[in-house]
């Protein structure tokens, strides 16, 4: 990384890079708040809060963040003990849940809505519709989500692969479009023209970053 940096005698690091200023610290993430501190705890910590008053198992977080399950466990122990999540035992059993009576529930829940909100919800409100196989968010969305700087995205474009219901799908875009407050654009390509990948819009869209929200196994 180029540019000019600075260290102040709290640890913080203020680059000059490309007439922007960014701001990094050497030090640990206060255990007050233990949020946020990698993708895979994102993952985790905010399914639970975009799906709030909802009980997961380990094995269920597992599934849906594709984290694995040993780090599971480590980012469910350090955000218990910083009470922003409940765990408690079912026959041999624990579930885990978003404790919506922190302090900090409401601001986190509307940044994680932000976050990952449209792959969460999109990934499951279009896994149950039939002839679905494949769904990825693609543009300026995954651009964000994959690290790439820029304004906060206007709008989220999704690509389904597969034979559903227009219909069906629509309706799903519609109830997001709501949910998020910004639009949905949406395509729907088939299974061999995925593969084949014979259009220039599809190579484009391959070239860049796709966030999978569904992959049904076959």
């Amino acid at each position: 990384m180029g540019g000019t940096a600075r260290r102040n005698d709290e640890g913080v690091i203020i680059r000059i890079l490309n007439d922007t200023i960014l701001v990094m610290t050497t030090r640990r993430v206060p255990a007050l708040l233990p949020i946020f501190r990698s993708r895979q705890q994102l993952k985790i910590f905010a399914h639970l809060l975009i799906n709030a008053g909802r009980e997961f198992t380990v094995p269920e977080l597992v599934r849906v963040t594709q984290v694995s399950q040993p780090t599971v466990w480590r980012e469910i122990d350090r955000l218990k003990k910083a009470a922003l999540v409940t765990v408690k035992s079912i026959g041999r059993s624990k579930v885990i849940k978003a404790n919506e009576e922190s302090l900090y529930f409401p601001e986190l829940r509307s940044l994680a809505m932000k976050l990952l909100g449209p792959a969460v919800i999109l990934g499951e409100r279009l896994e149950v519709l039939e002839g679905v196989e494949e769904a990825y968010i693609f543009g300026s969305w995954a651009r964000r989500y994959e690290g790439e700087l820029g304004p906060p995205p206007a709008d989220i474009d999704v690509l389904i692969v597969g034979n559903t219901d227009p219909d069906d799908a629509e309706d799903v875009f519609n109830g997001l479009q709501e949910l998020l407050g910004v639009e949905v654009n949406s395509v729907m390509v088939s299974r061999s023209d995925w593969k084949a990948t014979r259009s220039g819009f599809l190579r484009e869209v391959k070239k860049g970053p796709l966030v999978r929200v569904v992959e049904k196994v076959a």
